[in-house]
């Protein structure tokens, strides 16, 4: 049986104004204009003019203000 504290994880944001991430590193991605706001991507590439964030399909995702590192998800019994 899975504990309650198997399933509580916590989501740290970060923003982009604050600090980028690696690139190509799969995180999640948030934008607050997106009529689905938080989606699993990667930054691209970091360029003179901005950034470069896509989604996991590689479509171009514009507007992102936060990250957050992928959770960890359940432990394997």
């Amino acid at each position: 049986m899975v504990q309650r504290d198997d399933l509580v994880e916590s989501i740290q944001w970060v923003s982009t104004a604050d600090e980028l991430p690696d690139e190509g590193v799969t995180l999640l991605l948030f934008c607050p204009e997106a009529s689905e706001p938080v989606w699993p991507g990667f930054l691209d590439e970091e360029t003179a003019d901005g950034c470069v964030f896509r989604t996991a399909s590689g479509s171009i995702f514009e507007g992102v203000t936060h990250w957050a590192e992928m959770p960890a998800g359940p432990v394997a019994e």
